[in-house]
């Protein structure tokens, strides 16, 4: 999966270039890290491995920090921007080490927005190690937190784990926050009463993806 694959979908600009400059350093000295960590036990397929990995976060910090500044282009006129979500002048300060936990969340933080990459795939027992994370994030959260989920990497997903963010979502609310959903294929979204849960999350198609887009 290239950068050209999201760039179909929206246009890049300097904000976002800075955002995704700062967090794909970030990534490429945690992965160089864990890659000293191991010594010389690293084998040539394992380096390799750990290089496509770097790829695939840079690959969707670049999705998530496109959709989270809100591009100008129309397709995303009602989509948050830096403005809503409090990004303007970024620095260094403001942006978290990446955290990658076994589940195979990778989360990092920008000023009071949380950026929550899911895995590749998960079954419903996976799905439901995945809530009690996200709960346990909530739990530290200080008031006005946002939550931006990305489903970018996801082919499938049980119907279950909608219930769980429908949940989230309302924790979020109680505590100030919102949550918004980015980069969610059209084809994943939940076969019963699909219209509603689109209005639930302000969901917007573009392309083949869906994102949630700002309060009323």
């Amino acid at each position: 999966m290239s950068v050209s694959y999201y760039d179909n979908t929206m246009i890049s600009n300097a904000v976002s270039e800075q955002v995704e400059e700062l967090l794909s350093r970030d990534a490429e000295c945690t992965l160089t890290k864990m890659m000293y960590s191991h010594g010389d036990y690293l084998s040539a397929g394992q380096i390799e491995r750990i290089k496509d990995e770097f790829q695939k976060i840079k690959e969707r910090l670049l999705a998530v920090s496109l959709y989270m500044l809100g591009y100008k282009a129309d397709a995303a006129e009602d989509l948050p921007n830096q403005r809503i979500l409090r990004l303007d002048d970024l620095s260094d300060s403001d942006i978290s080490v990446l955290c990658f936990e076994n589940s195979g969340i990778i989360h990092t933080t920008l000023r009071k927005n949380r950026m929550i990459m899911l895995p590749d795939a998960f079954d419903e027992e996976g799905g439901y190690r995945l809530y009690n994370e996200l709960l346990a994030y909530y739990q530290d959260e200080p008031e006005g937190t946002n939550w931006i989920i990305d489903f970018s990497m996801l082919e499938s997903i049980p119907e279950n784990f909608w219930v769980d963010i429908i949940a989230l979502n309302y924790k979020l609310r109680a505590k100030g926050g919102s949550l918004f959903l980015c980069w969610l294929s059209s084809a994943l979204l939940p076969q019963k009463n699909t219209k509603q849960f689109g209005e639930f999350f302000r969901l917007k198609q573009i392309g083949n993806y869906c994102f949630s887009t700002i309060e009323e």
